[in-house]
């Protein structure tokens, strides 16, 4: 949603989301396993979210990968990862939300999907939505 123009005239451009400067010339698991990175959505980019989990899938040293989902896309990006992880071998574990607004159809879709690959879906307690962003990568 945007601010409407007949009231705010002088409006600046959005910025773009930026790469955090310890991510840029190293793998990301590398950086996480020296020091803790704080990134700030929606101002550093979500890419290294993708990556740490992409790297995860194909670690041999990574048995299992869990994470909650709010609001997937229909062409995510990490469920390609989570189903990579799957076919490598990895116990993949998945908190989706299916209340999540707007984006409904996708996360039922990709519920299926991960279902059928053998990820362990779970979907919420009744009356209640979990919002949370978390993923817990375990190395063996």
């Amino acid at each position: 949603m945007d601010f409407p123009s007949q009231v705010f005239t002088d409006k600046a451009k959005r910025k773009q989301p930026f790469t955090h400067p310890l991510l840029q010339d190293e793998r990301v698991g590398d950086v996480l396993m020296k020091r803790d990175v704080l990134l700030n959505f929606p101002y550093h980019s979500f890419a290294p979210v993708v990556d740490m989990i992409r790297e995860a899938a194909f670690d041999p040293d990574v048995v299992s990968i869990k994470i909650a989902c709010y609001r997937l896309a229909s062409q995510s990006k990490i469920i390609n990862a989570l189903v990579n992880a799957v076919r490598n071998g990895k116990e993949v574990t998945v908190m989706m939300e299916l209340k999540a607004r707007f984006d409904e159809e996708a996360n039922l879709q990709w519920q299926q999907v991960l279902t059928d690959i053998g990820a362990k879906v779970l979907t919420g307690i009744q009356d209640m939505k979990v919002h949370a962003k978390i993923c817990v990568i375990k190395n063996g």
